[in-house]
């Protein structure tokens, strides 16, 4: 038993319950012990590297959810090289998971530009969705006319007409006139 034992390599081998074990006394409850302890760690360690697994492609589609939000978000500076009247730079640090915060900038018309900050409810790739149709609603409602209280009355409106789960999110938005 001993020599057996030893040989486990630790790697989720299971010992063996041999028929010369089966002696009627301590032995025998021994080895038995034995192998239902080895099993029973065989089991968890497979559980182990199935959860380990797991939290590798969750990690992973985070990690991509991050990179499609950062994507989003504008990034090449200055953000309208032809404009000399003004020079408009940001930048974001995400914090350790996917969220929802997000800014934009836009030239509305030649005179107008547009500045949205704002921040979702909530953390992970629900906030991230919900960040992508708000800015895609706020900026296509931006593109029409309207004042900054009307274009936001109009997108929460919109937000609450889909919106089961409660989020919202929190926006700094401005219109700038007379940019040129």
């Amino acid at each position: 038993m001993t020599r057996q034992a030893d040989a486990l390599s630790g790697e989720g081998d299971i010992f063996q319950m041999h028929e010369f074990y089966r002696t009627g006394d301590e032995i025998e409850d021994l080895a038995e012990s034995f192998s239902q302890a080895t099993e029973a760690l065989h089991d968890r360690m497979m559980e182990n590297i199935e959860i380990t697994r797991e939290q590798e492609k969750m990690s992973a589609e985070l990690n991509i959810a991050n990179r499609i939000k950062a994507d989003m978000l504008p990034s090449v500076f200055p953000l309208f090289p032809d404009r000399t009247e003004f020079d408009l730079f940001a930048s974001m640090d995400p914090a350790k998971e996917v969220g929802g915060d997000f800014y934009d900038a836009f030239l509305i018309d030649e005179d107008h530009l547009g500045l949205v900050i704002a921040d979702v409810s909530g953390k992970g790739v629900p906030a991230a969705l919900f960040m992508v149709i708000s800015k895609t609603l706020i900026r296509t409602r931006a593109l029409q006319e309207g004042t900054p209280s009307e274009i936001l009355r109009d997108v929460n409106h919109e937000l609450c007409n889909v919106n089961n789960e409660g989020m919202f999110v929190t926006v700094l938005s401005t219109r700038i006139i007379r940019c040129s």
